[in-house]
């Protein structure tokens, strides 16, 4: 009997199997990520949307000084919990709101100074508050 043997034919037909699952796979995490960024860029950019519209729609400046620390607007906003499959964190700080994903970040000012506060997402709360001393502060917190 002349020709192949059984065995290496197997052994080349796995062989070539496997080198095509992998590239397969080595594609598919290459648009992956591709995808991924494209997803989280645009998500942030609406999440920052997102807050300063609110902040927008609730900061107040009351045309007298309170005599004691007033809380003169407040709203709840429910945010994704993950952005395109990543965890992420926004801070508020100096009248910008930052945004941290794994691999990705984006800042968006807001134009509103004195910010505190930050979320990871979910349910989060925004305050804004006059102080006695007629200083203004907008606080974020995640419920």
């Amino acid at each position: 009997m002349k020709g192949q043997s059984f065995v290496l034919t197997h052994s080349l037909f796995i062989g070539f199997s496997i080198t095509f699952v992998l590239v397969a796979i080595v594609t598919l995490n290459a648009l992956r990520d591709d995808y991924q960024e494209f997803i989280v860029k645009n998500e942030m950019k609406e999440v920052c949307l997102t807050i300063k519209m609110a902040v927008e729609k609730i900061y107040f400046i009351p045309s007298y000084t309170p005599m004691t620390n007033t809380t003169v607007g407040k709203i709840r906003i429910s945010f994704p919990d993950r952005l395109a499959d990543l965890q992420y964190r926004i801070n508020f700080s100096g009248g910008a709101a930052k945004l941290d994903a794994v691999k990705f970040n984006e800042t968006c000012v807001i134009g509103f100074n004195n910010t505190i506060g930050y979320t990871t997402g979910g349910e989060t709360e925004i305050i804004v508050r006059v102080y006695s001393n007629e200083t203004r502060v907008i606080e974020m917190i995640k419920i």
